[in-house]
């Protein structure tokens, strides 16, 4: 994206990155972008959506908070992305989502190198799942890449939320890594 964003997204889609020649679990092949302009890379305004497969990276316009993926509407899934390098990486302002999901290990999402959060909840917005992801690692899970730049920045931030579930016990691929993060790994407030 060069100078406009994209409207939200306001009916039901599906975007699966995942069929696209060149994907490979780890690697998306379809990338959306945007270095300091636009306020959020992926808005969901609709009903229940699923994006899967994308690299989310570069909305970094501090100045409007930005985000790579904005939720305002539940019942959204985020699965096998790469949301990396914004300011915040998944801003979650409704209730029942989906970030990851069990049990298989090609849905986890890696949330990692953004400079404020990974993954804020915000107040009211309750009920989120977020299972068998990588945040504040690299796509191997094995190195860290690390969200905010310290102080009151996490990996995962919960403000006066309830009813969020953070990993599960399905087995290994319902586990979130939540490490090398600057800051909290996981802070929750209210």
């Amino acid at each position: 994206l060069t100078s406009a964003a994209l409207p939200p997204l306001a009916k039901q889609v599906t975007i699966d990155g995942t069929t696209q020649p060149g994907w490979a679990l780890g690697t998306p092949a379809i990338a959306l972008s945007c270095p300091s302009m636009i306020v959020t890379g992926l808005m969901l305004a609709g009903p229940p959506s699923e994006i899967r497969g994308l690299r989310v990276q570069d909305f970094t316009n501090s100045s409007f908070n930005s985000t790579g993926i904005g939720l305002t509407s539940p019942g959204h899934r985020i699965a096998d992305c790469q949301v990396i390098s914004n300011y915040y990486g998944i801003t979650i302002h409704s209730t029942s989502n989906t970030i990851g999901g069990a049990p298989a290990v090609s849905n986890r999402n890696v949330i990692s190198g953004n400079r404020f959060l990974g993954i804020q909840i915000t107040s009211g917005a309750g009920y989120n799942v977020i299972v068998g992801n990588y945040i504040g690692t690299d796509p191997t899970g094995s190195a860290p890449m690390g969200n905010g730049f310290g102080g009151v920045s996490a990996g995962i931030s919960i403000l006066s939320s309830p009813g969020n579930l953070i990993g599960g016990n399905q087995g290994a691929a319902t586990r979130n890594v939540v490490s090398g993060n600057n800051g909290s790994g996981i802070f929750i407030t209210g």
